[in-house]
């Protein structure tokens, strides 16, 4: 953990108290977050990420306390505090101190500094594997911090050497707890759900730059569909675009990442460094 986080717009030492028992956001799980590369200080694809942070906010009708811009700069100041410039970055935004336990006050917003996560390598190579739970999160449109249905099921994932759910609805299929779901078609198509979930910013950038591989589809996505899948994939802010090859026990690929799904990882990877290469210069 880093030394600093900012709360409030004041840069605090990790080791001080922040949220008080009276938060709602403790009290009621009632906040939002979002969760970003940063490169030189700045966020990746920033404009993208604060938009998303904005909007959950509007959605559930809490007030972001500083602007884009002023946010950015609490970014820059935090991670020169904290000597590391380049990793993640947490925005963290609460429902705020509650006269009642209930009712929400000013919001609190944290910064919280994190650093590079990486995944074994077979993820990327021999993909991962999925479980299937018929589940709607409540407003998946929000980046909201009510992340209970997953968490409790850990012990379920774990026993099935699963690293995330795969929610639907009996018919539909929407999204993983932590990341956006595609399939490649038999016709050699990219498929993917535009409904009930969260539009991912990796996902956008996917989305665009699968059209030089292959025709992309974008509307609802059967249980039948995803079961006659030639290939599968996730993609998020960590994971980038990470092949599956099991879901529910059945195979896909032949247990490893598929030719398209491959095309697609080398496409990203050198789009993002293309844009962090672009932050570095900006900002050095």
């Amino acid at each position: 953990m880093f030394p600093y986080f900012v709360f409030n717009g004041r840069l605090q030492s990790t080791s001080e108290p922040a949220i008080n028992i009276s938060d709602v956001g403790l009290l009621r799980g009632y906040g939002i977050f979002d969760f970003f590369p940063i490169v030189d200080g700045a966020a990746v694809f920033e404009a993208q990420y604060f938009e998303r942070f904005f909007r959950s906010a509007r959605a559930l009708n809490l007030e972001v306390p500083v602007t884009p811009t002023e946010l950015a700069a609490h970014i820059m100041q935090l991670t020169d505090k904290n000597g590391e410039r380049d990793g993640y970055l947490k925005l963290v935004l609460t429902g705020g101190d509650s006269p009642n336990g209930y009712t929400p006050g000013a919001s609190n917003l944290l910064l919280i500094q994190h650093s590079d996560i990486s995944y074994p390598e077979s993820y990327f190579t021999q993909g991962i594997s999925l479980l299937l739970q018929k589940y709607l999160r409540p407003a998946p449109e929000v980046k909201s911090l009510n992340y209970a249905n997953a968490i409790r099921h850990r012990d379920l994932l774990d026993a099935h050497a699963a690293i995330d759910i795969l929610y639907h609805d009996g018919r539909m299929v929407h999204e993983t707890s932590r990341a956006n779901f595609f399939i490649v078609d038999r016709k050699g198509a990219l498929r993917t759900s535009e409904d009930t979930l969260l539009l991912g910013i990796t996902r956008r950038q996917v989305l665009d730059l699968a059209a030089e591989l292959m025709p992309v589809h974008i509307g609802p996505l059967s249980l039948a569909e995803v079961s006659r899948a030639q290939e599968a994939f996730i993609t998020s802010t960590t994971k980038n675009v990470m092949p599956v090859t099991k879901i529910n026990g059945w195979m896909l690929s032949r247990g490893e990442a598929g030719p398209r799904t491959k095309g697609l990882m080398e496409l990203y990877q050198a789009h993002l460094q293309r844009h962090k290469l672009g932050q570095r210069t900006t900002y050095t």
